[in-house]
Order: C-alpha cells, then sequence, then structure tokens
C-alpha cells in the first residue's frame, strides 16, 4: 500500500483558511467629546472678564484708599493741623498701598474666581464683597498708626486690620462682577455639558465591546 493511500489529502488553501482560528471582532474606538472649540472661545471670554474685574477692583482702591484719609483729616481740621508731622509716613503707607494695589487684589479675589463656584442664583457679587471689605479696610490699620480712629467712619477690626463695614457702590466694579459672572456661568454649563458627552461616550464603548466579546 502506497503512502498516499494511507494519508488525508492535504487541505485545499481556501479549507485551510477556514480552519483557522477566528480573530476577535475589532471594535473601531468612540471618538472622545472633551475638545471643542467653543470651550477654547468661552475659556478665552472668561480671560478677559477676569482680568477687567481685577483691573478695575486694584483701579478702584488705588483711588478711595484717600477717602477716608481725607474724610479724618478734614472733619477736625484743627487736631489735623496740630497732627501735621504724622501726614508724611502716612502718605508713604498710602502710596505703598496703591503701588501695590493690583498684588493684593490677585492674592485675595483670584482664589474666590472658580467658575465651578459662581452662586446659581446669580449673586456673584457676594463672593467677591468679603475680599474687597477686606482690601478697602486695609488703609484702617495706617489711619490707626497715625493716630486717627477708622471705626468712627465705618471700619470694623479684622484681626490685625480692619474691614469696611458697609461696601461702597462702584457701579465699573459691578458691571465687570457681572460680565465674569456671566463668562464664567458660560463655561461652567459648557464644562458640564462636555463631561456628560463623554461619561455617554465612555458607556457607548463599553456596551459596544460587551456586544462584541
Amino acid at each position: 500500500m502506497s503512502t498516499s493511500d494511507t494519508q488525508p489529502p492535504a487541505p485545499s488553501p481556501s479549507e485551510a483558511a477556514d480552519s483557522s482560528p477566528t480573530p476577535p471582532p475589532t471594535v473601531a474606538p468612540i471618538a472622545a467629546a472633551l475638545s471643542d472649540d467653543e470651550l477654547v472661545t468661552l475659556q478665552a471670554t472668561l480671560a478677559t472678564a477676569t482680568e477687567a474685574l481685577l483691573s478695575e477692583i486694584a483701579t478702584w482702591l488705588s483711588d478711595w484708599w484717600e477717602q477716608p484719609i481725607l474724610q479724618l483729616l478734614t472733619r477736625n481740621p484743627a487736631r489735623a493741623i496740630a497732627t501735621a508731622s504724622s501726614f508724611t509716613q502716612l502718605k508713604k503707607q498710602l502710596k505703598g498701598l496703591q503701588k501695590r494695589s493690583r498684588a493684593l487684589v490677585d492674592e485675595a479675589v483670584i482664589p474666590v474666581l472658580a467658575p465651578t463656584e459662581v452662586n446659581p442664583n446669580g449673586q456673584f457679587t457676594e463672593v467677591i464683597n468679603a475680599p474687597i471689605s477686606h482690601l478697602l479696610g486695609l488703609i484702617g490699620r495706617p489711619l490707626t498708626e497715625a493716630g486717627f480712629a477708622p471705626a468712627s467712619i465705618g471700619f470694623d477690626p479684622a484681626g490685625e486690620d480692619f474691614r469696611v463695614r458697609t461696601l461702597p457702590v462702584h457701579n465699573a466694579v459691578a458691571t465687570s462682577a457681572v460680565q465674569y459672572r456671566q463668562a464664567a456661568e458660560r463655561v461652567s454649563d459648557k464644562t458640564q455639558q462636555l463631561e456628560r458627552d463623554e461619561q455617554a461616550r465612555l458607556r457607548a464603548e463599553v456596551e459596544l465591546l460587551w456586544n462584541n466579546a
């Protein structure tokens, strides 16, 4: 008996291909959804609004800090003249605050400028009232050291410094605060939308992987 009589015929190329293990199905990844040109534009608008607000507050402070000094000096001119020797030091401290106004604003206000902390009722000015009240009150200590009583014109002690008892109205700052809040809300809303879209994308990918397993 020949060898060919005892061995099965070799499979054809097509039969060999049919008998090879079936590869797992290829799952096309679902495109990520977190990149969005609109969000980039909104963030740029927010950055502009942030800079405008900080700059407006710093300008206001530089102008306002001199007002309580003049108010105390002019309410009792005779006493002010008698203590005129303190003017040079008081003015030096005023100039020092004015020179540092922007740095002081950045330090006090930026920490509360988080878009996720925007008041849902739209009362964003309440968020920045506290740091602004403290910033305005920084002139209180120099006044005390010069022999004046800042409490008599609406300053309250706050640790080693002071706060103003009633926040003065400043329309430009209020307008900038509204513009910041609106920009921050748009960024927050868009970010949350993209996060929801991303979660939906991930769930869809999980389901596709499961169905094709």
